[in-house]
């Protein structure tokens, strides 16, 4: 779930970010990731729940970030990414 999370929310920074060779690890609360984008770019970031609240965070080639934060409340997630 945290791993397609993950895919989902890179998915979205950008169309042309598809995951290739995507491995994720997890160590206490956090999830650890990395993984290659289409263009071949390099990603790595963390995941983790406090609560109802999910942080995940990323960094990729050339600087470029990617930090959202989603609040589950009852059935629905709500996420915003910047």
């Amino acid at each position: 779930m945290r791993l397609a999370l993950a895919a989902a929310l890179l998915a979205l920074a950008s169309p042309a970010m598809a995951q290739v060779n995507w491995n994720s690890n997890q160590v206490g609360r956090f999830t650890y990731h990395n993984g290659t984008d289409s263009n071949g770019g390099q990603w790595t970031g963390t995941s983790n729940q406090v609560g109802r609240f999910r942080y995940d965070n990323f960094t990729g080639p050339n600087g470029q970030s990617m930090n959202c934060t989603s609040n589950q409340i009852g059935r629905q997630t709500y996420t915003n990414c910047n």
